[in-house]
């Protein structure tokens, strides 16, 4: 609320939506994702927000900005209004479920115009550089692909007519834009190996995932100056 509430003070030309998040920590779909959309005043007759279902049975429908709530900051344990907080599956990650996954939302410009999804994506990071470099391409890069391609299908079966999270869709998104932090790393074993040479892959890869204490390594240039790097 307090960040919400200081963006609308620094530009009070736009209509804010608030923070959309979910406050309700324990939630299954909990997501830790939050998005804040501004329109400008001037604009506002001219954009619609997507109305996902509020209960069982209830359609959905695009509402003039004018007519929702704000802020628009859904309530602990109730279905969101006006975005969809998916949270990508457990078998994605391994054993450990991370909050990470994606925010949608959907728009219709210029008063009955083009359709716009806007999702925000809070994709995998790397837990352990050691286990990143364990052999080949990172596990974590095929958790983030398989989880980006899961985002990819959601925004196709909406395309198709199907609807994210339940309630009635509208006619399909003309475009999609996705943003947030997408985690992507460079690739580790190449990293090391370029400043550390062979060998400094080599220790690297020889210490055990299960070892807390940082790895001290010594890069070395084209000058002969060198320095280190932990990981």
């Amino acid at each position: 609320a307090a960040v919400a509430g200081a963006v609308e003070a620094a530009l009070p030309d736009h209509w804010s939506s608030g923070m959309m998040v979910r406050t309700d920590t324990a939630e299954d779909g909990f997501t830790a994702l939050g998005s804040i959309y501004l329109v400008r005043r001037s604009a506002v007759q001219l954009v619609r927000l997507w109305r996902w279902k509020e209960a069982e049975g209830a359609a959905g429908a695009f509402e003039s900005l004018r007519a929702a709530d704000g802020p628009l900051v859904p309530q602990p344990g109730l279905p969101p209004r006006h975005c969809r907080h998916e949270r990508f599956p457990r078998h994605l990650y391994g054993s450990t479920w991370s909050r990470k996954g994606y925010l949608l939302t959907r728009w219709q410009l210029g008063g009955g115009g083009a359709v716009l999804d806007l999702v925000n994506v809070h994709n995998f990071h790397d837990e352990s550089n050691l286990a990143a470099l364990a052999a080949g391409a990172s596990t974590y890069a095929s958790c983030r692909q398989q989880a980006l391609s899961l985002v990819t299908a959601a925004l196709l079966g909406l395309r198709g007519g199907g609807a994210a999270g339940g309630g009635a869709a509208p006619a399909p998104a003309s475009a999609a834009f996705l943003f947030g932090d997408f985690n992507f790393r460079l690739d580790l074993a190449h990293a090391v190996s370029l400043l550390c040479g062979a060998e400094g892959l080599q220790r690297a890869r020889a210490v055990a995932a299960a070892d807390a204490t940082p790895l001290r390594l010594e890069t070395s240039g084209g000058s002969g100056e060198g320095g280190d790097g932990y990981l």
